[in-house]
């Protein structure tokens, strides 16, 4: 599938797989399956962003979140919670959580809408698949410094998943 239309279909919310193995899947039980090739960074790029081990954390989270809708929100949930959240949940301080989704932002990953702070102040996570592929490109290219897996799964009964 063409770039272009891989970005519609993920904008829309919209479940694919192409034949090349690509694929976006997320199904209503909680199931998020996604294999997408990482975007290589071109060599003389320079970006803000540091996948620090608070970058990687605060990524997972906000991916998560994608299949794990807060209470309440029904259908299709496009938000990122709001730092102090993250930060409860993820035991980063919210200083970094703030610092690292500024670096979201300017990466295209994460908008900022309203006031600057506050109640109104919201974030919606705009590059869903890039951030996705970017963190398991970094994943990938980290593989020669770590000797563990770390898999989550979003159901309290494991038995359920066969």
């Amino acid at each position: 599938m063409s770039p272009g239309a891989i970005d519609l279909l993920a904008d829309r919310g919209i479940s694919w797989a192409d034949a090349d193995g690509q694929a976006d899947i997320a199904m209503p039980e909680g199931l998020y399956i996604a294999r997408l090739k990482p975007r290589p960074l071109p060599r003389n790029k320079t970006t803000l962003l540091t996948w620090s081990p608070s970058a990687d954390v605060i990524a997972e989270y906000i991916l998560s979140r994608r299949v794990q809708s807060p209470a309440g929100q029904v259908d299709f949930w496009n938000g990122v919670d709001r730092v102090a959240q993250i930060a409860h949940a993820t035991g980063i301080s919210a200083g970094q959580v703030a610092k690292v989704l500024v670096t979201f932002d300017e990466a295209g990953y994460t908008a900022k809408f309203g006031p600057e702070r506050g109640p109104s102040s919201t974030r919606e996570l705009r590059g869903k698949s890039s951030l996705l592929s970017d963190w398991a490109g970094h994943y990938k290219r980290g593989t020669g410094r770590r000797q563990k897996a770390e898999l989550h799964v979003l159901s309290r009964d494991p038995t359920g998943l066969e």
